[in-house]
């Protein structure tokens, strides 16, 4: 899941945003700085890629890493829609 998770934003991102594979822990995604609009295409992206509908009030330390991230998703999809 986290090695889809760099893929789609590297891809949002157009691959302005090159990401270091081995720094996926924590304050991984927000030492980024992306800008908003790259943001907004990550999230839909996401929701693209794993059918996935964000929901409002996604707590902030959500998107502080890309483990993290993995993680709220993994708790969020069925079973068999969560890839590893």
């Amino acid at each position: 899941m986290v090695e889809l998770l760099v893929r789609l934003l590297e891809e949002a991102s157009g691959h302005s945003v090159v990401i270091d594979r081995r720094d996926v822990g924590p304050g991984s995604i927000r030492r980024l700085r992306v800008s908003s609009s790259i943001m907004v295409a990550y999230l839909v992206a996401i929701e693209d890629e794993l059918s996935f509908v964000w929901e409002d009030g996604v707590a902030p330390e959500v998107f502080d890493s890309f483990e993290a991230l993995a993680e709220f998703l993994h708790r969020r999809l069925p079973r068999a829609e969560a890839p590893r």
